[in-house]
């Protein structure tokens, strides 16, 4: 009996990790493009950092390299990020 040659490889397989995590990055990233875009068209060029704030842990988590990092602190990630997104809400509200 013969072995197919259509079998992947194990070089394929191990990218695919790294090549599913390219997805939720580039979204994120074209998210925030777009938000900080709107934000500046709306002429409050003061909220830009907060708006970045808001992206930064999902980045950090979407990285296939930060995320064993993330991973053990699971809790404590889902604890501040809300909090972190409350409170830029509040301050952008605060300064209109």
């Amino acid at each position: 009996m013969r072995v197919s040659s259509r079998v992947s490889s194990p070089g394929v397989a191990g990218d695919a990790s790294r090549r599913a995590s390219a997805f939720p990055i580039a979204l994120l990233g074209l998210l925030l493009a777009a938000r900080v875009s709107s934000v500046l068209a709306f002429g409050q060029g003061g909220q830009v950092p907060f708006t970045v704030v808001l992206f930064v842990l999902p980045l950090l988590y979407a990285v296939p390299g930060t995320r064993p990092l993330l991973v053990g602190y699971r809790w404590l990630v889902l604890a501040v990020q809300p909090d972190r997104r409350y409170r830029s809400f509040t301050s952008s509200r605060a300064a209109a």
